[in-house]
């Protein structure tokens, strides 16, 4: 039933993506993302200030998409749907670094002490911290919260001396 009943949205869902595929200029995100990348590049070593994406992103944000016929925003970005472009425009490379650094320190340390299933771990980390490119989920504290535990707990998870 579940199959059947999302049938239809799937067709338009998939069609829409053929159609951002093909043209990327038709998707909000990659033009966020275009806009993004500029806000960023304006004060590229310490960003604008963690917190104020939502503030200064209509500065740069273009007059091709999500305005009306008067040039006027219709819409507004709380997040920029990248959290690392989003990291660094907002923390600069700096900034960045201090967040991101330990994370590798804590991955790579981990994963020379982690057993198979600890490593599955670290790869479920890496596929949360690859979907940040596209989306925001480091943005959802529940999520964050349970990536972060995930990596700091990866190593434990290895078949114990005594089994």
């Amino acid at each position: 039933y579940g199959v059947q009943a999302y049938a239809p949205r799937a067709a338009y869902d998939v069609a829409r993506t053929r159609h951002v595929l093909t043209d990327p200029s038709v998707d909000v995100r990659w033009n966020a993302a275009r806009d993004t990348l500029h806000m960023a590049q304006a004060r590229p070593w310490f960003g604008w200030g963690p917190g104020c994406f939502e503030i200064v992103f209509p500065v740069f944000q273009g007059t091709d998409y999500l305005r009306n016929g008067k040039g006027e925003r219709t819409s507004r970005f709380e997040f920029a749907h990248n959290d690392w472009l989003q990291l660094w425009a907002e923390c600069g490379i700096l900034g960045g670094f201090l967040l991101v650094v330990p994370a590798i320190i804590v991955a790579v340390r981990g994963w020379r002490l982690a057993g198979a299933a600890g490593r599955f771990a670290f790869f479920g980390c890496g596929l949360v911290a690859a979907y940040a490119w596209f989306d925001f989920p480091f943005h959802n504290p529940a999520a964050l919260m349970l990536w972060t535990l995930l990596l700091v707990s990866a190593p434990r998870l290895r078949r114990s001396e005594g089994a």
